[in-house]
């Protein structure tokens, strides 16, 4: 992979993340902070030590930019990209940051609004600091006063998802009780795991320890191959080091051989500091499970008034979490080693240098066989609890650690012993009591509680072990759900991206086709007093209607799917894109409206605040007919009950007689004389307007009712009679109601 590729990919992961989700979140309710582009800055630190926590800043500012980003539809500047546009303006990326600084930075990043802060370390705790500020006033927009936090709750990042939801309020995101509860949760911990890597990773390049850097990268990218920031970093900084050029300086060939003897001594101290200590504290893969089973063995020894009996069943078990997790740290170091030589060989020079040999001078005790013996000490209790009996076993296994260097095998071989019988001897038959307990004492002669705490041994009962087995399965088919889940959310992203795409590239076509402009005119609305199956509500008055434009159609099920993403209609009728869709509420067909009119790229005619919806009348995207001009269109400039005359023939309309109880692919029928199709039959249409009763006098471009209890539908359906799809018929439904004969058809100004 050349340099040039790993910038395009890191150019590419940067375009995806910075894309907002215009579709409905489930984390927030309103606009979710639309409109706000927010920078997050890695906070300043005070009294931190390098290599101990310093690395805590970078966890602060890429967790509380994940919040941010995930919990609103504020468009967060992806940090990578701050990095490098103030790396090219030489701008300090330290976390110290004056009010001049963020004004600077704002132009840079073109950020509105810059989060920054600190973290002090004390004697007993952290304090933690945040703000928001307005790069272009200076005016404070949000902040998170200094509170003292635990180094476990940075770790874990409970402490930082509580500043998320503090800022995220002040900011005016309005979280969902789904938001709110994921973001009080405990966070996932391989996630976790996974962030404090890359940030460890991400101090240690900032700090020019490149090796350790690109290591923790691929440890990140390994743990969570989701982790987008740890796959670009460690892409681009592989590349880097492979190409075999260390700095644009190192011109002659002797300083380009030391620069690269300084990365091979760097490279082995890197990995022989990080495998000592990584031993040291790496605690024991083994758990000692002991099932319980007194019971007598052989006879009563009468004479001294004792009894044998038998006691446990041991045996060692080992992790296999612990295994896989020991393989990930492994295979991120001969990742790293296999950059380091890519890059060696790269240079061309390798051979002259006398660096052909070069295999890294590591230390080969890590990774010798690390063979583990316990001597475990097991006591009897009675009721009264005085020590009856007390014996000691030895149990002990084995593993060994792969060499991590370029080609081999990364896997790890472990060990344990089998079952191990415990029995009790010569116990005084007067101190048995009808209850007696087993239980470990000591583990090498330490205390088992402190073994176990210290990472030496862990101990279970065979109750333990089995609850404990339960609990795991459930917890691994609980997480598999979530990663299943969000796969399938992520996919359906990607797909919904496609499709509008599609969509958008597609509209003018689209419109062309579907689209009829309808000259606007003035018509008697409602019916003569005299008409066949009228009602009263059809009072007749005059209307003068605008132009406007109307769908051909009614929209059918393709068309919405490929807006909405899902095809609500009843699964009797599915099957055909062309046949209308049905079972839309009022307010799914208003959201449509506002979504194709967001693809087209017009101004959408709708907002809606909870069930209180708003129509901008200026406004040019799609949206539903009112009532005046969805009938004005169906007459056509007819008076008669019908478009087609005073009765409806059956290859005029779709109703009861002749839909064969269905929907029909909508256009089957002959369209009105301003070529509009099914404006009789086959769905009921939603119109604008909620169900009031018509005006005396003329009107011209009316809306109905200021409110009401239902919105008016109008034209029939496959499922009414026929006086039901006279062109001045109208009926109402609830705007939550679905049904499977009520769709609707698009208008645009």
């Amino acid at each position: 992979m050349n340099k040039r590729f790993a910038q395009y990919v890191i150019l590419s992961l940067l375009i995806v993340l910075s894309i907002p989700c215009w579709a409905q979140s489930q984390y927030f309710t309103g606009d979710g902070g639309k409109g706000i582009r927010l920078a997050v800055l890695e906070p300043s630190g005070k009294g931190l030590s390098k290599g101990t926590d310093d690395w805590m800043l970078s966890l602060i500012q890429s967790s509380i930019t994940g919040d941010l980003q995930k919990y609103s539809a504020m468009t967060i500047i992806d940090r990578q990209n701050i990095e490098k546009i103030l790396a090219e303006q030489k701008q300090s990326t330290s976390g110290n940051y004056s009010d001049k600084d963020y004004i600077s930075i704002g132009k840079l990043i073109n950020a509105r609004y810059i989060l920054a802060g600190s973290l002090t370390k004390t004697p007993t705790a952290y304090m933690l600091e945040l703000a928001v500020t307005d790069a272009e006033s200076g005016e404070r927009k949000a902040s998170y006063s200094p509170k003292p936090v635990s180094p476990t709750a940075i770790e874990n990042l409970s402490a930082l998802k509580e500043a998320s939801i503090d800022l995220l309020g002040q900011l005016g995101v309005k979280l969902t009780a789904t938001g709110l509860q994921e973001l009080k949760s405990a966070a996932n911990m391989t996630r976790v795991q996974a962030e404090t890597a890359l940030a460890k990773g991400v101090t240690a390049q900032k700090q020019g320890t490149e090796v350790a850097a690109l290591s923790y990268y691929f440890q990140a990218a390994a743990i969570d191959p989701t982790m987008l920031e740890a796959v670009s970093r460690s892409t681009v900084l592989s590349a880097n080091i492979s190409s075999g050029n260390i700095g644009e300086d190192a011109r002659n060939d002797i300083q380009w051989r030391k620069d690269w003897v300084a990365r091979l001594t760097e490279t082995e101290q890197y990995f022989n500091s990080f495998f000592d200590n990584f031993l040291k504290t790496l605690p024991s893969p083994y758990t000692l499970i002991y099932y319980t089973n007194i019971k007598q063995i052989g006879e009563i020894n009468y004479q001294n008034e004792t009894i044998n009996l038998s006691g446990i069943t041991a045996s060692l078990s080992f992790s296999q979490d612990w295994v896989k997790s020991v393989e990930t740290v492994f295979k991120s170091m001969q990742s790293s080693i296999q950059a380091i030589h890519n890059g060696l060989n790269a240079t061309g020079r390798i051979k002259v240098w006398g660096l052909d040999k070069w295999q890294g001078n590591f230390n080969q005790k890590p990774f010798g066989k690390q063979v583990k013996n316990f001597t475990i000490v097991v006591e009897l209790v009675n009721s009264k609890n005085k020590v009856i009996g007390k014996e000691t076993f030895q149990i002990g296994g084995s593993y060994e650690f792969p060499v991590p260097l370029p080609g081999n095998k990364i896997q790890i071989q472990i060990t344990a012993d089998g079952q191990k019988t415990v029995n009790f001897s010569n116990v005084k038959a007067n101190d048995i009591t009808d209850s007696l307990t087993v239980r470990i004492t000591s583990i090498n002669g330490t205390p088992a509680e402190t073994a176990a705490r210290n990472g030496i041994l862990q101990i279970r009962t065979g109750e333990e072990f089995e609850d404990e087995k339960r609990a795991i399965e459930a917890e691994r088919i609980r997480v598999q759900k979530e990663i299943d889940a969000e796969r399938l959310r992520v996919q359906k992203e990607i797909d919904a991206e496609k499709r509008l795409r599609v969509l958008r590239e597609n509209e003018a076509e689209w419109f062309a086709n579907n689209m009829l402009r309808i000259q606007g005119g003035t018509f008697t609305m409602g019916s003569p007093v005299n008409e066949p199956n009228r009602d009263s509500d059809e009072i007749q008055h005059q209307v003068t209607v605008s132009s406007f434009y109307m769908g051909k159609y009614e929209v059918t099920q393709k068309e919405y799917k490929e807006v909405m993403g899902t095809n609500p209609s009843y699964d009797h009728y599915k099957g055909g894109d062309n046949l209308p869709v049905e079972q839309v509420s009022w307010y799914d067909a208003i959201e449509y409206c506002n979504r194709r009119s967001q693809i087209a790229g017009l101004t959408q005619a709708y907002t809606r605040n909870g069930d209180t919806v708003t129509w901008n009348r200026d406004a040019n995207g799609y949206r539903l007919p009112t009532e005046a001009e969805w009938e004005y269109a169906c007459r056509a400039g007819t008076t008669t009950a019908y478009n087609t005359g005073a009765k409806i023939s059956k290859n005029t309309g779709w109703y009861y007689k002749n839909s064969g109880g269905n929907t029909h692919p909508v256009g089957q029928n002959p369209a009105n004389a301003w070529g509009l199709y099914d404006m009789h039959g086959n769905v009921s249409e939603w119109c604008w307007d909620w169900k009031g009763d018509y005006s005396n006098g003329s009107q011209t471009d009316p809306m109905g009712a200021s409110s009401g209890t239902g919105r008016v539908r109008r034209g029939g359906s496959w499922s009414d009679s026929a006086e039901n799809l006279r062109s001045a018929y109208r009926r109402y439904y609830n705007p939550f109601v679905r049904r499977y004969n009520l769709g609707f058809r698009l208008v645009r100004p």
